[in-house]
């Protein structure tokens, strides 16, 4: 039995507790996180720069939405690349005010609320 450490610092995965057997699955952070900025990177691409106001905002995202239902490629590319608790850093990575709209469009598709 083996002691190591959970957790994560400076994108280094460290455990905390007992462990027997070996390990089985490891989180590749720096991996996620390239794909998050990929996928932010391609979404950015897709909101207009001229919105400034609430309900551009919105007819923004509606837009973005849009776009991302009529492209499979790019809807299976978030949707697979994305997991539960990455599409909240999705938005940050966003960092749009448009950004709500299309993660709360995200988590819907994904069935979260």
């Amino acid at each position: 039995m083996s002691k190591v450490k959970i957790g994560s610092v400076h994108n280094s995965n460290i455990v905390v507790g007992n462990v027997q057997g070996g390990v089985t699955h490891t989180n590749d952070t720096t991996t996620n996180n390239q794909q998050i900025n990929e996928i932010a990177l391609e979404i950015r691409k897709l909101i207009p720069e001229e919105s400034s106001t609430s309900l551009a905002h919105m007819e923004a995202a509606t837009k973005v939405i849009e776009h991302i239902e009529n492209d499979r490629s790019l809807a299976e590319k978030i949707m697979g690349s994305l997991k539960d608790g990455s599409i909240d850093a999705l938005g940050q990575a966003l960092n749009h005010p448009a950004a709500s709209f299309i993660i709360g469009a995200i988590k819907s598709w994904k069935g979260q609320s």
